[in-house]
């Protein structure tokens, strides 16, 4: 005879079930909790029969939930036991932020999102080859194909060959194309509107290659968005002392504001101010270090930068994001400072800014050139010297307050 172990009693609290509905959904009643109506149903649009479960205080609310739920099922199937509330809530905030595109094309977009992002590391230095080499494949000109090499060289030359072809933005186009026109040339003359015309036909075939071999998602030298800088007719404008500290005093807090000085204080170039890194400052001695691979002219060293410069760079080096940001991410966000302050860029400017000031403070046009890294003043005052900002001309009297923009 085998002896029955049996089981200790434990207190148990009853579940009571209340109500009749469709197969899957139940009603139940658990007496120790505050909401103790419970609806459960199991959810077969799934793999593996999920269950799901919501409480409700009263019966006549949980009741009311069953039926509806019963009611849905009935007249759309097991998918509507899978619903989610939560879920529909973010559903319909997302199809309002749609603006009318329908679901098949959202989904078209982020699947040709995932092939550019695994494309994303092609660099200018990788690209520009393929793109020259599949050119002469296509029975381009040896004579063509040279000035696009030329043209695509001083690109690369500008933003690094080691930038991503994805990070060059609308905006660095645009800027691309203004430094052409400023100092463009070898001898650092600025080259003419229809040079730079032929230099920006030679960038948008080069992009529109990139997106058909899925590098980037959207050309940034779209015709719609960047045109040919125009030729000057008249004198160019600098920055006056109360734009340059209104974008400065604006943009205070945000992580481009040190950048900006960069090139408004120390006249570095964009293409310079983009690639500096913490490692190129030597804050003990105040110098900075522009190497081979982020500087125009080679390894170049800047030596007696005014003091407020020291000061906006001490500032912007204790913001989050300073030292981190992207080529693109600089430009866009340059961009927006200047749209933030409602001042006006019109190519180039702050380094225009920089020498016309510069002069005006120091007197002294062959330094200024040094720091400009030119070869001689002549292309200070052919491209960059200006006497006038839209408020006035620039006089020896109001130098002085450029050095007083300080954070």
């Amino acid at each position: 005879m085998t002896n029955r172990i049996s089981k200790p009693k434990t207190n148990r609290v009853r579940r009571k079930s209340s109500g009749e509905f469709a197969r899957g959904i139940a009603l139940r009643q658990l007496p120790e909790r505050g909401n103790q109506w419970l609806v459960a149903w199991v959810d077969r649009s799934k793999p593996g029969r999920v269950r799901r479960s919501q409480l409700f205080k009263t019966k006549e609310l949980a009741v009311s939930f069953a039926r509806d739920l019963e009611s849905r099922f009935r007249r759309f199937g097991s998918e509507m036991l899978a619903f989610n509330a939560e879920e529909w809530r973010r559903w319909l905030a997302f199809k309002e932020e749609l603006a009318g595109a329908g679901l098949d094309e959202v989904l078209g977009v982020w699947k040709n999102h995932l092939v550019v992002r695994a494309k994303s590391k092609m660099t200018l230095c990788m690209g520009i080859p393929i793109h020259l080499d599949l050119l002469k494949r296509e029975g381009v000109s040896s004579a063509h194909l040279a000035h696009v090499k030329k043209h695509l060289g001083r690109l690369s030359a500008y933003f690094g060959g080691d930038s991503g072809v994805i990070e060059l933005g609308t905006e660095g186009v645009r800027e691309w194309l203004a430094v052409l026109a400023d100092e463009g040339g070898d001898n650092g003359e600025g080259f003419g509107a229809e040079t730079v015309k032929h230099h920006l036909k030679s960038v948008r075939s080069f992009f529109n290659r990139a997106l058909a071999e899925g590098w980037i998602l959207e050309s940034p030298a779209d015709p719609r968005r960047v045109k040919s800088p125009r030729v000057r007719k008249d004198e160019a404008l600098a920055l006056s002392v109360e734009e340059a500290r209104r974008l400065l005093r604006i943009n205070r807090d945000f992580p481009v504001c040190g950048r900006l000085a960069l090139e408004m204080f120390a006249g570095v170039r964009c293409s310079g101010a983009i690639r500096l890194s913490r490692e190129d400052v030597n804050w003990d001695d105040e110098l900075l270090l522009l190497p081979d691979s982020k500087h125009k002219m080679g390894r170049f060293v800047l030596d007696g930068l005014p003091g407020n410069f020291w000061r906006w760079l001490r500032h912007a080096d204790r913001i989050d994001g300073f030292w981190g940001m992207t080529p693109r991410q600089y430009l866009d966000r340059k961009a927006e400072a200047f749209a933030r302050a409602g001042v006006e860029n019109t190519g180039n400017i702050l380094r225009r800014s920089f020498c016309s000031w510069r002069i005006a403070v120091d007197g002294d046009a062959a330094r200024v050139a040094v720091m400009m890294q030119h070869s001689s003043p002549d292309t200070l005052y052919k491209q960059y010297k200006t006497s006038r900002t839209s408020t006035g001309f620039i006089t020896r009297k109001q130098a002085g307050e450029w050095e007083k923009i300080v954070p």
